[in-house]
């Protein structure tokens, strides 16, 4: 299954906060299932890939393994920046160590 946060998560005010836009921000739940087609459809320039603990590099897999990933602005200059979840949500301080995280990411690809 895979995840998206909306308008009600920690993790789009993060985003809003460096100046870009969380495509899925148009919802008003805090996370909820999408479709790799639908991720598809909205076309990131940047995948930010939360996840709970364990290897990074089997969760930017994940990501670069759903159908039709490649055809994204993300997927195909692989802008997928994997994030501990700690680091986005919920609200703790460790956000803001994830915002400095993102913003330098993001510094970087410019």
């Amino acid at each position: 299954m895979t995840y998206a946060y909306g308008s009600q998560s920690m993790a789009t005010p993060l985003i809003e906060r460096t100046g870009a836009t969380n495509i899925y921000g148009d919802q008003d739940e805090r996370v909820f299932e999408v479709t790799a087609e639908d991720i598809v459809e909205r076309n990131p320039d940047v995948i930010l890939a939360l996840y709970p603990g364990g290897e990074e590099q089997q969760f930017v897999d994940a990501v670069n393994d759903l159908p039709g990933i490649g055809t994204t602005t993300a997927g195909r200059e692989q802008n997928v920046l994997p994030l501990l979840l700690n680091f986005a949500d919920p609200p703790t301080p460790l956000a803001l160590d994830g915002l400095e995280m993102l913003t330098t990411y993001l510094e970087a690809l410019t």
